[in-house]
């Protein structure tokens, strides 16, 4: 675990290099962030399906994504697409 800030919110992340995608529980979205909205999939992959599968090949439910801005060990920060669980 690492301290970060998501949307200007101190947190600590857990910050997985060699994964592909950024989840954030739909609860903790909604206490923290509920100006964020949780836009479909589709939108973000044009249309394309998503199979969300953690590395033990174990499906991730997700409701959708949402954009937020992600801090991590600097002043700089990056908006970052970050799917949404269940």
């Amino acid at each position: 675990m690492v301290q970060g800030k998501l949307t200007g919110i101190d947190t600590k992340v857990l910050w997985d290099t060699g994964s592909q995608v950024s989840i954030v529980p739909t609860n903790r979205l909604m206490q923290h962030c509920p100006h964020h909205h949780i836009r479909p999939v589709y939108e973000l992959l044009k249309g394309a399906e998503l199979d969300l599968q953690g590395a033990n090949d174990l499906e991730i439910p997700y409701d959708g994504w949402t954009e937020m801005e992600f801090v991590l060990g600097s002043p700089s920060s990056e908006c970052l697409p970050i799917f949404v669980s269940c």
